[in-house]
């Protein structure tokens, strides 16, 4: 009979007994741990080391300091030693180098162990306030070992209420908030549109390079039209396009080509420069796979009635959710030039 009534006693004292619990641990930790990396700023990368945790409550000591350090290790501003109840392991392993049975090459060199700079203390105790509720304090003491100066601490008191707060009970309501109630409910219900993949495109790109007989250009080009994407990794798109490109002649050979295509003459200089504006219409491809792409597109030029042909490949960046930057290389084959292949820089605007 005394047993029964110590195990009703023990089982009522579970029931009605409060604590704190895994969420609260870890919220506590993480509020620790940025007050920590907040107050205490070093120049250089150090090693903390764990020398002691005191728990002196029911609680479980190991889940609040597990949190509290990941949240220090995860600010890559310290490295963290293994704690005292591993030093065991650290050892055996190193007597391997006087174990013959063990490859030693394979085994830990002396002196590779890294000393910590600082060591981490943590207390945690319990108490009654006065209405008998419990109150948890955390006690955190960071130490200098090599001054031995204690260089930051921080006391954390929780409550059981306010680390654990109960549901309060839910408001009536009057008829007219019920209907609002059921309007939201309906324009939830409703599907939602789907995403957008047609895009406005406008792009603005330079161009600057040569070609096979070593005759340099540079052009500007200016893109109007549309662009459908899909995945953000594929891309294709219609446009107008606008060229200012100026060559640069540097051989007979091209100077005379160029002659034989404008059909007139001109004096046969061994440099000579010719600018022009040009129009067209234009399709082309785009595939991305991460920062990287690989382009296509055929332009057919109104003013000279002949088709070109251009692939670039590149780095592209996204400045906004409407706007990308891009640098890479583009090679293009036309009537008029043949081939030329130079370094593109371009901005591109998805309105």
């Amino acid at each position: 009979m005394r047993q029964v009534v110590i195990y009703i006693l023990f089982g009522f004292s579970l029931l009605m007994g409060e604590t704190l619990s895994y969420q609260d641990l870890q919220n506590i930790a993480k509020e620790t741990a940025e007050k920590f990396l907040k107050e205490y700023q070093s120049d250089e990368k150090k090693t903390l080391s764990i020398s002691e945790l005191s728990n002196q409550t029911s609680l479980d000591g190991e889940i609040f300091l597990r949190a509290f350090t990941r949240e220090i290790r995860s600010s890559n501003r310290y490295d963290l030693a293994n704690p005292k109840e591993n030093e065991k392991m650290l050892k055996d392993a190193r007597k391997m180098r006087e174990d013959e049975e063990y490859d030693q090459y394979t085994t830990i060199e002396k002196g590779s162990l890294v000393a910590p700079n600082l060591s981490l203390q943590v207390k945690i105790t319990e108490t009654l306030d006065s209405e008998n509720k419990k109150v948890y304090a955390f006690l955190i003491t960071l130490t200098d070992l090599k001054s031995g100066i204690v260089v930051w601490d921080c006391d954390k008191i929780v409550s059981e209420d306010s680390a654990s707060p109960k549901a309060t009970p839910t408001p009536k309501t009057d008829p007219a908030p019920k209907k609002e109630e059921k309007i939201s409910s309906k324009e939830q219900d409703k599907p939602s549109s789907p995403s957008r993949k047609s895009y406005f495109l406008l792009g603005i790109d330079g161009i600057a390079g040569t070609d096979l007989e070593k005759n340099a250009f540079y052009s500007a080009d200016l893109k109007l039209g549309y662009s459908y994407q899909w995945e953000r990794n594929y891309a294709i798109s219609v446009f107008g396009m606008y060229r200012f490109n100026k060559d640069t002649y540097l051989s007979e050979e091209a100077t005379s080509t160029r002659k034989s295509h404008k059909k007139h003459d001109d004096d046969d200089d061994d440099e000579e420069e010719e600018s022009e504006m040009m129009h067209g219409l234009g399709g082309g491809i785009q595939l991305r796979a991460g920062y990287f792409y690989l382009g296509g597109a055929v332009i057919f030029d109104l003013t000279q009635k002949d088709l070109s042909f251009l692939g670039d490949t590149g780095v592209i960046f996204s400045l906004t959710s409407s706007i990308s930057l891009n640098f890479g290389a583009r090679y293009t084959y036309s009537p008029k030039n043949r081939h030329q292949i130079g370094g593109v820089v371009g901005l591109s605007f998805m309105l």
